[in-house]
């Protein structure tokens, strides 16, 4: 229950900080990984919304993390019962493609094209 009230009474610094330290979880290089990762979402997807698509992007990382395993179809799964996006065995393949080289990115933050992307199968 406590959980429930714990955003109401921290300050917004607390607040600044907690959305700092899960940004640099997410994209621990920053505003340029975010928007490398943003950039080849939309070169993949051109018809879709991208925050809908990076916010399941971002989910799906998230539980990646912090399962502490790399079963992304697992993962992927799971987000996918919120309905932010309609999934397609494209989609889910392209994404978890992204995700693996997004997961192995050091800070030169060299990245597949989107082109890359696209020609990589996980089935």
């Amino acid at each position: 229950m406590s959980n429930m009230f714990e955003g109401l009474f921290i300050s917004k610094e607390e607040r600044n900080k907690k959305y700092n330290d899960y940004s640099k979880r997410i994209f621990p290089y920053g505003a340029e990984q975010k928007k490398k990762v943003s950039s080849i979402l939309s070169e993949l997807f051109p018809n879709e919304d991208l925050q809908y698509l990076l916010m399941h992007y971002i989910l799906v990382k998230e539980r990646v993390i912090d399962e502490g395993r790399l079963d992304y179809e697992s993962a992927f799964k799971k987000v996918s019962k919120k309905k932010i996006i309609k999934i397609t065995p494209d989609l889910q393949n392209k994404m978890i493609t992204l995700l693996k080289a997004d997961l192995s990115v050091d800070e030169s933050l060299e990245y597949p094209s989107a082109e890359e992307v696209k020609n990589v199968s996980h089935r």
